[in-house]
């Protein structure tokens, strides 16, 4: 599986070249995703997003189109992906919440 991860920080890169897998690619592409860089996942089956990246029904269509068949989201928040338009096209799979332990843990750390 190709997977482009957009919006890709440092740590994402580092986390995710952690966990690798020889089964599976991927593209790390600094820029949100919108219309004008959805051409940047062109031969990939999936793409990863976080919070600021824009998924309307545009994006969703262009992704669509490209043969984009998963969308990943690497945050609990999905009101940035359009699902009605990805109903039955794309696949969206999402964080279903936060650890409160972990968020805990990193408010007494600072």
């Amino acid at each position: 599986m190709k997977i482009a991860v957009y919006d890709a920080k440092e740590y994402d890169i580092k986390s995710f070249n952690l966990r690798s897998n020889p089964n599976v690619k991927y593209k790390f592409i600094e820029s949100r995703l919108s219309i004008d860089t959805v051409v940047l996942c062109k031969n990939y089956d999936a793409i990863c997003l976080f919070v600021n990246d824009e998924c309307n029904k545009e994006v969703v269509d262009a992704l669509y189109e490209q043969g984009i068949k998963a969308i990943f989201l690497r945050c609990a928040g999905f009101n940035n992906v359009d699902l009605n338009a990805c109903f039955g096209k794309i696949h969206v799979f999402r964080v279903p919440a936060y650890s409160p332990y972990a968020v805990a843990e990193h408010a007494f750390a600072l």
